[in-house]
């Protein structure tokens, strides 16, 4: 069972507020967002508030087609193909009827994380610090440099 706070905070996810914003206003630190994101029966009911919020917007868009058709028609019929062809260009995208569906990937098991491990290849010679990254080499010998 979630908390009020949690369901707030989806809310907000869903009507795109800051993550910032929505740790402020609910009143919980970062790390504690993120471990909420983190659980599977958040995470699940945030992607169903989601698609409720996707499904919203189609059902709405369908509702305005039909009195933007007529008003396209009308243009047309006064003359003007290139309002009405800009119009129909933007109500286009719209007219598909395309299902939310959650694309998010499966978390990796600590296995498959193991394979991706990829080994420090850049060691200073100075104090022996590895690296993963030549810039992140350069960054740390400036350090030395005093």
């Amino acid at each position: 069972m979630l908390s009020d706070k949690q369901m707030t905070a989806i809310d907000m996810i869903v009507a795109g507020r800051r993550l910032v914003d929505v740790e402020k206003d609910v009143e919980v630190s970062h790390s504690q967002l993120w471990k909420w994101r983190q659980d599977p029966a958040f995470e699940a009911r945030l992607q169903d508030a989601r698609a409720k919020y996707h499904e919203e917007r189609r059902d709405r868009i369908w509702g305005l087609t039909d009195s933007a058709m007529d008003v396209v028609q009308e243009t047309l019929k006064e003359g003007d193909p290139k309002t009405a062809m800009e119009v129909l260009r933007l109500l286009a995208a719209g007219l598909t009827d395309v299902r939310y569906v959650n694309a998010a990937p499966a978390l990796p098991t600590p296995s498959e994380t193991a394979a991706l491990d990829v080994p420090k290849a850049y060691r200073c010679e100075t104090c022996g610090k590895e690296c993963k990254s030549a810039g992140g080499l350069a960054t740390h010998r400036r350090g030395h440099e005093g």
